[in-house]
């Protein structure tokens, strides 16, 4: 039974078998081979291209479009485009190894299944694969099911796959973002297991400065008062977190001296 492509009202594409019969009323059909709807002068129109050179389907034919003679000009005016026919993917054989091309069409080429991951090669023949986490599915032809081997698995066995998808950029920002946040992580954990709970020190900063405020403090040069800040936070760092932490009883020191060193360089 051959199918037939029409664009409702919203222009989205559906594919129904048979006939005309029980097509909804206001639903255009799609001419073989059209890749672009779009709207030429008063009236709309299907296009298809062949390289750089556009047709146009007038009178049940596609036609050249010298107005329109070249792809590049249909495609710059995005506005009037109502619906362009989206690429399908195909694997191709060269030297022994499968490459991934987009094509409407392509003779001799594998058709890549939405959402394949892998293509492998199986005992019985070759088919595509797609993850859920450690879970592998099967293309079937009328979309995945589980499969009894794992991702590991599958992945294990390098020497049957015969195409792998590259993670888009998109993939390898959040990839790279999960590990980023997974270290961020276990800094703060550590952190806190060396210093104590991030609120609880900056109270405990907070009432040894507030009790600082006092006499000379505000006359106090800005290297004084911040040596002083940074000296508070020190002190609430060992008592909320390890009184026995080497660094925060080194810095301390260190922020007494480089005042010490401002005071005797000014001498």
């Amino acid at each position: 039974m051959s199918k037939l492509e029409y664009l409702d009202e919203n222009y989205k594409l559906h594919v129904i078998d048979g006939e005309n019969e029980g097509v909804p009323e206001g639903w255009i059909l799609v001419p073989e081979e059209a890749e672009v709807y779009s709207e030429f002068a008063d009236r709309k129109i299907f296009l298809k291209f062949n390289e750089e050179i556009v047709f146009g389907y007038i009178k049940d034919v596609f036609e050249i479009l010298p107005i329109w003679s070249k792809k590049e000009i249909v495609v710059d005016r995005k506005s009037r485009i109502l619906w362009i026919r989206k690429m399908k993917e195909y694997l191709v054989e060269r030297d022994g190894k499968y490459e991934l091309v987009e094509a409407y069409h392509l003779d001799g080429g594998v058709e890549v299944p939405e959402n394949a991951e892998v293509y492998f090669k199986f005992y019985d023949g070759n088919n595509f694969l797609t993850f859920k986490e450690n879970l592998a599915f099967i293309s079937t032809g009328f979309g995945y099911m589980i499969h009894h081997l794992t991702k590991i698995g599958i992945m294990e066995n390098k020497d049957r796959i015969l195409w792998q998808r590259n993670p888009s950029l998109n993939d390898q920002y959040a990839e790279i973002e999960e590990v980023r946040q997974n270290n961020i992580d276990s800094i703060l954990s550590e952190r806190q297991s060396q210093y104590g709970c991030y609120e609880d020190v900056a109270k405990t900063t907070r009432d040894i400065l507030k009790a600082l405020r006092i006499g000379n403090y505000e006359n106090m040069p800005a290297p004084h008062q911040e040596a002083l800040h940074m000296i508070a936070s020190k002190m609430a760092r060992l008592v909320h977190g390890d009184a026995n932490h080497l660094d925060s009883w080194v810095d301390i020191g260190g922020y007494s001296k480089l005042i010490v060193n401002l005071i005797e360089g000014s001498k």
